[in-house]
């Protein structure tokens, strides 16, 4: 089963992209399956948000249809065609 979903880009991916959304077709219709296949052909997005360990950083929060979707849920969170996900990253300043 496939699945189409909006992507909403933010801040420094916004800028990688030259975009607010990119529509994304994932191998797997879950979470992981989406930032996985977001991140196989963006080498720039992808040094972005992984961090040493090639995980997504702590600083990105993944945001499924307004509701905020913790890491321990990304495998068996599914998604449908039309889905809007937000990869939102926390900003400090001072």
């Amino acid at each position: 089963m496939s699945c189409e979903v909006t992507v909403r880009l933010f801040h420094r991916l916004r800028e990688l992209e030259g975009t607010r959304e990119v529509r994304v077709t994932p191998a797997r219709c879950n979470v992981s399956g989406l930032i996985e296949s977001f991140l196989g052909n963006r080498p720039e997005a992808a040094e972005e948000m992984l961090d040493g360990r090639g995980e997504v950083s702590s600083r990105y929060t993944i945001v499924v249809n307004q509701q905020v979707i913790t890491r321990d849920r990304w495998e068996e969170t599914g998604l449908a065609n039309g889905d809007e996900v937000a990869f939102l990253t926390l900003i400090t300043g001072g």
